[in-house]
């Protein structure tokens, strides 16, 4: 019943996607395979409005809608394309080095060759992850427009995990994160919230 009307806002209403309830205590909401959202039953109890919760399925909505899951399969194999050509040009070099003499720089090339775009492919991998995430926040608040209610609950959920993981999050390197670091992605989504004509709307 809540998910219903995001669904059809975000044109996935005959798509036949589920909503799977799993049986664990934590807050806790993602997709998995592009035809499900699963929820923990923690989300449920800890949501203290029924808007909170909706705002969670919004933003899950959002990750469908988007084909986040397929286009994430798409950068992994671009990423493992990237990775074996930098191995084996990094195994060429060595090789050329070895050829060249001990004291040939090639060597070294090469192995910093294999060594370094592991970090850097990881990196943008991180990267994709968080625009997604920033995509599904602004999805989710869209369709909620859509159907007439608040992106409030959703702004609070997230604020709440952010006041939880500020200290956690402090001094962390933000290239190195799967989500927005949380105090600016709340900024983000508070902007968005308040500027819908819902923000009040229970």
């Amino acid at each position: 019943d809540y998910t219903r009307p995001i669904l059809r806002a975000a044109g996935m209403e005959k798509q036949n996607i589920q909503m799977v309830i799993i049986n664990q205590g934590v807050f806790n909401a993602f997709v998995a395979d592009g035809r499900r959202i699963f929820v923990n039953y923690g989300a449920i109890l800890q949501s203290e409005t029924p808007n909170q919760i909706i705002g969670v399925m919004a933003h899950e909505t959002g990750h469908l809608a988007g084909g986040h899951l397929a286009k994430m399969r798409e950068q992994m194999a671009q990423a493992q394309t990237q990775m074996i050509i930098a191995m084996l040009l990094g195994a060429g070099a060595i090789a050329a080095g070895a050829r060249g003499g001990s004291n040939s720089g090639m060597a070294n090339a090469g192995a910093a060759l294999m060594s370094a775009p592991g970090e850097v492919i990881r990196r943008s991998l991180l990267s994709y992850v968080r625009q997604q995430e920033e995509n599904a926040d602004k999805a989710g608040v869209k369709f909620l427009n859509a159907t007439g209610q608040s992106a409030k609950g959703m702004y609070e959920t997230f604020k709440r995990f952010t006041d939880e993981s500020l200290f956690a999050a402090r001094g962390a390197d933000p290239y190195v994160q799967s989500h927005p670091m949380p105090a600016a992605r709340v900024a983000a989504l508070e902007e968005l919230a308040r500027s819908s004509p819902y923000w009040d709307k229970k």
